[in-house]
């Protein structure tokens, strides 16, 4: 069943990579925004769009992305929306493909993603770099073609960054924050794949292990950006992949606990001492204390993600006070496997709602509501954190 989950989510886009971009027109009939707005009752509910793996150009990409985005503007869910939130996996890229091809899909997705009507957040995904590390890199010539740090934060970052500077990025890095002072919320978005890009005498990629991977260098980062988080703000923190086994479709290399044991030591003002020993690349050995322990407990909402290409509500595995939402793919699937729903047969994405006062979080998803069984889920479902 795993076997067969990661096939479909490997080459099932890169078969419709050339499909037209518009095959039908958007049709915004179909979501009915009184349902998302029927869920705010407070002011201070930190209310945003949550849409995962879009994968241009599959099959009605564009037109799917344009709906969500014309859904964004309509006139009550824009003045109650903060932030679009997009958490991976823009391109259908992978090694052997051509850079030219990969390039053109990310730019079709920041021609819409700049013309969100608040600011539009974009987590790298294990696609968007052409290299796909949990697919296949041991092509030749998957170095050339591969997107280095600096093209992925150009292209996927800096565009948004410069629209939006609260966006606070690392140049030539994925990884960045944002703050939102009115509503005391900081989210953080992790790059996953963070690997040094080298590779052999025939240009094939160094790192063919299959896993997603945090770089020393972004773990230090990321202890700097959660010990700068002012005391009184609410956490979200965007990852691709969920940290649940059974789910990651792909290994985090130092382990799946890796960011929700940070995230714990976080809550509750602790220490955690994170040591990885590559054997079979030094080079990727990281280390580091993770010190909290003269800090007060501080508050985690969730983690965003998807990547698994169905909508799933999960829980860490060794900590299940950490919920994390992982969003359908928008794309749709022309085999018929992700159905929809009788009257909705694309698209998916969420209006999302946090209310800290109450410790609650409101996901009413539009379109693909289908959890990883087959079955469909509640439109609209509530999450205690």
């Amino acid at each position: 069943m795993k076997l067969r989950l990661l096939l479909t989510l490997l080459l099932i886009p890169s078969l419709f990579s050339n499909c037209s971009k518009d095959s039908i027109e958007p049709n915004l009939a179909i979501y009915d925004e009184k349902i998302a707005l029927g869920r705010i009752d407070s002011l201070q509910q930190f209310n945003f769009l949550h849409f995962s793996d879009v994968h241009y150009e599959s099959n009605n990409s564009d037109v799917n992305m344009r709906e969500m985005l014309l859904f964004a503007n309509k006139k009550r869910i824009k003045e109650e929306i903060s932030a679009i939130i997009s958490t991976g996996d823009v391109s259908n890229g992978s090694a052997g493909k051509s850079k030219e091809s990969t390039i053109h899909e990310i730019n079709s997705f920041m021609e819409r993603a700049i013309t969100s009507p608040k600011p539009l957040l974009n987590v790298i995904g294990n696609h968007d770099d052409n290299i796909n590390y949990i697919g296949t890199v041991t092509k030749e010539n998957s170095l050339a073609n591969a997107l280095s740090k600096a093209e992925q934060y150009n292209l996927l970052v800096k565009p948004l960054v410069d629209k939006w500077p609260q966006i606070k990025g690392q140049e030539n890095r994925g990884h960045h924050y944002t703050d939102f002072d009115k509503f005391k919320i900081r989210m953080i978005a992790l790059d996953a794949y963070d690997y040094p890009l080298v590779g052999n005498a025939k240009g094939v990629i160094k790192y063919w292990v299959s896993g997603h991977y945090f770089s020393q260098q972004e773990l230090d980062w990321f202890y700097d950006t959660l010990k700068t988080t002012p005391d009184d703000y609410g956490l979200i923190v965007m990852s691709h992949a969920p940290f649940t086994n059974g789910y990651t479709v792909g290994n985090y290399i130092q382990g799946v606990d890796v960011i929700p044991s940070i995230i714990n030591a976080y809550k509750n003002g602790t220490s955690y001492t994170h040591v990885h020993k590559n054997k079979a690349f030094p080079e990727l050995s990281t280390s580091k204390v993770f010190d909290f322990s003269n800090d007060q407990p501080r508050e985690f909402i969730c983690y965003l993600g998807g990547h698994i290409h169905n909508l799933q509500f999960l829980r860490a595995d060794k900590f299940p006070d950490q919920v994390s939402i992982n969003m359908s793919n928008m794309w749709t699937n022309p085999d018929g496997k992700m159905f929809r729903s009788n009257e909705q047969e694309r698209n998916t994405f969420a209006f999302t709602s946090v209310d800290r006062k109450k410790r609650k979080i409101t996901v009413v998803v539009y379109g693909a509501h289908q959890n990883k069984t087959g079955l469909a889920t509640d439109r609209v479902t509530v999450l205690d954190y």
